[in-house]
């Protein structure tokens, strides 16, 4: 990052121009200090600095992006970085600590969903069903999940308490993934990723 941002500030940037990063981790007073020394420092007091953070799903205008700007970034800045970011998905203004909350939760939380839908389809392969087969009941079973939780109203808990019948086959599967502690290692995950982000504050 500070090798890119030595290689803008001296010709590309001056009070005017709109600093967007997508960096993660990177502060925006970061950012500044190591453009800041191309500048005047009546620039300095003028520069607008947006940290956006989207996700991969954006490639399909299906994104979660957030983003936060300094105090020189004007509403014009912010609706500027909006219009761009509501091309790709959802957007949500955040305040800059909860920037590396958003990285951990929404940054990179598509690859937890992967990484369990890789799980689903290696457990249908050793069931006995096809690569194709897997790949087919996993993935409409996933999207059907979302569409249910998408509709007004939707409780994750209380759609899965629905689906889990007294004595039965979700019940065996759920009790499983409750002894070996899910919750705790997801949310262990995210803070993981959360603190790995602060690490990479400094430039």
């Amino acid at each position: 990052m500070k090798t890119v941002l030595t290689e803008i500030k001296p010709t590309r940037v001056n009070a005017r121009c709109l600093v967007i990063s997508i960096a993660a981790g990177i502060q925006i007073q970061s950012i500044t200090q190591i453009l800041y020394q191309n500048l005047t420092k009546t620039e300095q007091q003028l520069l607008p600095v947006i940290r956006v953070m989207p996700n991969t799903p954006a490639l399909l205008q299906s994104g979660m992006s957030a983003y936060c700007g300094n105090d020189f970034a004007t509403e014009t800045d912010m609706q500027t970085v909006r219009d761009i970011l509501t091309a790709m998905g959802k957007v949500l203004k955040v305040t800059e600590n909860q920037m590396n909350a958003i990285t951990a939760i929404s940054g990179s939380g598509p690859a937890y969903f992967f990484y369990f839908v890789e799980s689903m389809i290696q457990a249908a392969k050793k069931l006995g069903f096809s690569d194709d087969q897997s790949r087919l009941l996993v993935l409409q079973t996933a999207e059907g999940a979302l569409q249910l939780l998408k509709q007004p109203n939707a409780c994750p808990k209380q759609l899965r308490q629905q689906v889990t019948s007294k004595g039965g086959t979700t019940e065996a599967a759920i009790r499983v993934m409750a002894e070996h502690n899910m919750k705790t290692v997801i949310g262990e995950a995210i803070e993981s990723a959360q603190q790995r982000a602060k690490e990479l504050s400094t430039v």
